[in-house]
C-alpha cells in the first residue's frame, strides 16, 4: 500500500503532467482514504478498491473550484479526476 505522501505526489505529477492548471493543492495530512469505495469512472468501474482522494483547486471567478484525484491505494494508480461537471477524463479525452 501506498503512502498519503506518495498519493500527494503521484496525484501532483499527474496534474502537471497533463497541463492543468490549478491554484493549489491540499496538504497531506488533509487527503482522505476510503476502503472499499466503488469506482464510478474508467477501467475499474463499478469495482471496488482502496483509494486516496487528493484535492487541489481551479480557480474561480468567485472563489477556486475543488478537484478530487482518486488514486488506487495498493498500487498508486490514478484512477480518474471528478470535478462538478463530472470526470475531468471525459472531457479531456473528447
Amino acid at each position: 500500500m501506498i503512502t498519503k505522501q506518495e498519493a500527494f505526489e503521484i496525484a501532483k505529477k499527474y496534474v502537471v503532467a497533463r497541463g492543468r492548471s490549478y491554484t493549489k493543492f491540499v496538504s497531506v495530512d488533509d487527503i482522505f482514504y476510503e476502503e472499499q469505495k466503488r469506482v464510478g469512472y474508467g477501467k475499474y468501474e463499478d469495482k471496488k478498491r482502496n483509494i486516496f482522494t487528493v484535492t487541489y483547486y481551479t480557480e474561480g471567478y468567485i472563489e477556486d473550484h475543488p478537484n478530487f484525484v482518486e488514486v488506487d491505494a495498493l498500487t498508486g494508480e490514478v484512477l480518474f479526476t471528478i470535478f462538478s461537471q463530472g470526470y475531468v477524463e471525459a472531457r479531456e479525452n473528447f
